[in-house]
């Protein structure tokens, strides 16, 4: 299993499905999560469950459609915890 202790995780689509299951093992591997997703209030409860756990999340509301895995808004992440390690594009 790959450490992710002190490494930042940006996962896209990580409200629901297999983006919020990727998430949550990130998390439990010790990645600082940041999830995006369009849909606020799904965004809201998965950063919440997260965080619950006494896990580090933070949400981002974005569409990432249009991105592609290079041009993903990637400076976020930096803010709050570090330069992003690992971009999971969902």
């Amino acid at each position: 299993m790959k450490d992710y202790a002190e490494k930042t995780a940006v996962v896209t689509g990580g409200a629901s499905g297999i983006g919020l299951a990727l998430g949550r093992e990130l998390a439990a591997r010790g990645a600082r999560v940041v999830l995006a997703d369009a849909e606020q209030s799904a965004l809201d409860t998965a950063v919440a469950g997260l965080l619950a756990t006494g896990r580090t999340a933070h949400g981002v509301a974005t569409d990432a459609v249009p991105y592609t895995h290079s041009t993903l808004p990637t400076n976020y992440p930096v803010y709050i915890s570090g330069v992003a390690r690992s971009l999971k594009h969902n």
